[in-house]
């Protein structure tokens, strides 16, 4: 399995998995498939495109994409040192193989020596037990819960706050 950030030659895998992601577990990601279904080719391609406040990152098995997740900075002055982890999705065939774990590990090590960065924080369905003891290896606690978080065909679900604070060297 190799590991790495995406680039704009990866924005056709990416959509498929994101629209994937979006069909099978809308009730884990505030956007709907309808709404990423409608993104233009160029759209897509900008959104892949690493900066120095936003990447995503893929694992792939034989030059497939299997799993995905993605980071942004907080852009306000005041709040610049937290950032996002967003849209962690491996596909179904894919899952209890350490897929979620590398993806994570990886987006962490790159994410805290970003200059500034100290804190990442992410939302997680209330109950995926399993992405949340995921997480919390990784060092996230929960500091919250959101009741009513996101609404899917007229059933609510509540997501947990989570953040992971960059040890101190």
């Amino acid at each position: 399995m190799e590991v790495r950030k995406l680039t704009q030659s990866d924005w056709e895998q990416y959509k498929s998995v994101r629209l994937l992601s979006l069909r099978q577990s809308p009730q884990s990601f505030e956007n709907s498939h309808d709404d990423e279904a409608s993104l233009s080719d160029s759209q897509w391609m900008e959104r892949i495109t690493p900066s120095d406040n936003a990447f995503i990152v893929g694992a792939f098995e034989n030059s497939t994409l299997i799993g995905i997740a993605g980071f942004s900075r907080a852009q306000k002055t005041k709040i610049c040192h937290k950032s996002y982890l967003w849209g962690v999705f491996v596909t179904p065939e894919h899952r209890t193989r350490g897929v979620g774990a590398e993806l994570i590990g990886f987006l962490l090590f790159h994410a805290f020596n970003i200059d500034g960065i100290s804190q990442i924080q992410l939302t997680v369905e209330a109950n995926n037990v399993h992405a949340i003891s995921l997480y919390e290896k990784y060092g996230f606690v929960q500091y919250g819960k959101e009741v009513d978080a996101i609404r899917v065909e007229d059933n609510s679900y509540d997501e947990l706050l989570m953040t992971c604070i960059k040890q101190k060297t």
